[in-house]
């Protein structure tokens, strides 16, 4: 059955399997990271897609302050400003400071996963990371989120009652 015309809750009802394989984008701050260090995706994502799950992490067992924050956008940013002009990847996730959200993270080694179902329209942007050391040293941080289609048929089956 064609389910394009379905409204996006609609869509979000269907069993996990209907969306399709799903693959991670991440952002990496590579090798000695400065106190700010910004990361664009290498792949694009869709036109439209759902967030499955976000990860934050990083290696090591170094003591740090460590915010990171996700964006959408078509080029890596040279400074805050260009950063902050970007449409952030969720509105709602994280600890919002100075009008901006994002992920706190303290602690070497420390991976933080969090399960979600958040359609997204990305349009075919790329992820953006900022990462910023607020104290200490880091070993590099990541953050990744996987990502899966939309559905725009489902079998029969599923629908029949």
């Amino acid at each position: 059955m064609d389910v394009r015309n379905w409204s996006m809750d609609q869509i979000l009802m269907l069993p996990d399997h209907c969306f399709g394989r799903r693959w991670p984008v991440g952002v990496y701050a590579d090798g000695v990271v400065a106190n700010k260090y910004y990361d664009i995706s290498e792949a694009g994502l869709g036109d439209r897609c759902v967030v499955w799950q976000a990860i934050f992490y990083t290696t090591g067992a170094d003591t740090t302050g460590l915010r990171i924050s996700l964006s959408l956008g078509d080029q890596m940013p040279a400074d805050d400003a260009e950063f902050d002009a970007l449409e952030p990847l969720f509105s709602d996730l994280g600890r919002l400071f100075e009008g901006r959200r994002f992920i706190d993270q303290g602690g070497g080694g420390q991976v933080i996963s969090i399960p979600m179902r958040v359609p997204i329209q990305a349009q075919g942007r790329r992820l953006v990371g900022r990462f910023q050391i607020v104290w200490g040293s880091v070993m590099p941080p990541s953050a990744v989120i996987v990502v899966s289609s939309i559905p725009r048929e489902v079998p029969d089956c599923l629908l029949s009652v």
